[in-house]
């Protein structure tokens, strides 16, 4: 991935774009460049759309800019690449999330870090940019200005909370906790945490903060379990119900009460293994999630669990994987969309701990300007 620095280059968006008039026209000296002309061309666009709340108009400005910044401008130099992608997606995200969106605007404008991690971890077609932004509002609403002080952790809930979020366990059905207390819980113990929600990328703190466990359980997970990093270990921790297994009674823990606590006490199946060692991760700080895949001996479910170190960083889903299931394809849930994904993505995902903002933005400006070149004017004779 981009790991030792930025490796995008002009040649690689070239590639990207099928070799495209990639910088064209040679700039005249006498004149500034365009990349010195799109930070202010830039805000000229927002300053206006403040006043007249004109999205579209708004929207086709940026495009073009972005498409002139393909078709002309030198793509060794990041800054204005990521600078007019970051404002196409805000304008764009803002321009569908209703009749708030100006308030958003202004206030995002003055939260510039905030605008950026909430901006680039929304994915237009896959999230409802309304329902993103109206979780940010309900934050905004309880938290304010100290939204600003947990870009990452804002984005990562706003996109994660904008669709209902349960999980079901066989018989057990189990809910998210309302997004502002998630919020909290995460902001509050994030000095406890094993990996700070300050640091970590959104695409990867999603796995931390969709919790379908109460935050009385994840208090309860965090004095018991503080700075455990190997939480795939919890799921040999659970003993098997084999009273409900092979005679087919109700399980113990069913009848107790379905919560962390009792799990650990009274035990269940694979499903309710997997579930503990994940939940009990995202309470300590570790990015989790539940893997299932079907073999010849049936269904079976296991804890996938993030894990970084000298070595570099990836996930783990060894702890619960039965030799049976080794060659079997595992699939997690996406948190951001619901669907599901082979487990496999989330090797690649992984490489985003040894990456910066800046190199992860600007491989996103990089493919979204190749999406608008078709726009771009032919410059100049």
């Amino acid at each position: 991935m981009w790991r030792g620095g930025r490796c995008i280059s002009a040649a690689v968006l070239a590639v990207v774009v099928g070799g495209a008039g990639l910088c064209a026209a040679q700039p005249d000296k006498d004149k500034p460049s365009l990349a010195d002309e799109a930070p202010g061309r830039i805000k000229a666009v927002l300053d206006r759309l403040e006043k007249d709340g004109d999205f579209d108009a708004a929207m086709e400005e940026l495009v073009g800019l972005l498409a002139e910044l393909a078709a002309r401008a030198d793509a060794d130099k990041v800054e204005p690449f990521i600078e007019a992608a970051f404002a196409v997606r805000l304008v764009a995200q803002l321009g569908r999330s209703g009749p708030e969106a100006v308030a958003r605007l202004k206030f995002l404008r003055a939260n510039d870090a905030l605008a950026r991690a909430l901006a680039f971890a929304v994915r237009l077609g896959e999230d409802k940019p309304a329902e993103v932004y109206g979780i940010f509002d309900e934050l905004r609403s309880k938290y304010g200005d100290a939204l600003a002080r947990q870009p990452n952790l804002t984005a990562a809930i706003c996109v994660v909370f904008d669709r209902p979020l349960k999980r079901q366990l066989n018989e057990n059905e189990v809910a998210a906790p309302d997004p502002r207390d998630v919020f909290r819980y995460f902001a509050e113990h994030d000095g406890s945490l094993v990996f700070s929600v300050k640091t970590m990328p959104p695409e990867l703190l999603v796995y931390m903060v969709d919790t379908t466990a109460s935050i009385k359980e994840m208090e309860w997970a965090l004095q018991r379990y503080k700075g455990q990093k190997t939480v795939g270990r919890l799921f040999g921790t659970i003993k098997y119900d084999e009273d409900h297994f092979y005679k087919g009674t109700e399980k113990k823990v069913t009848r107790a009460g379905y919560n962390l606590p009792n799990i650990l006490k009274y035990g269940g199946v694979c499903c309710d293994q997997a579930y503990f060692a994940m939940a009990v991760g995202k309470a300590v700080g570790v990015p989790t999630c539940w893997a299932w895949g079907a073999g010849g001996e049936g269904a079976h479910a296991w804890p996938g669990f993030f894990e970084a170190g000298s070595r570099g960083a990836g996930w783990n889903f060894q702890y619960g994987r039965y030799t049976a299931y080794q060659v079997v394809r595992g699939h997690v849930r996406d948190p951001q969309t619901g669907q599901a994904i082979a487990d496999g993505h989330l090797s690649v995902l992984a490489e985003l701990a040894g990456t910066s903002a800046a190199d992860r933005r600007a491989a996103a400006a990089f493919v979204e300007a190749a999406r608008a070149l078709p726009a771009a004017k032919a410059p100049a004779a």
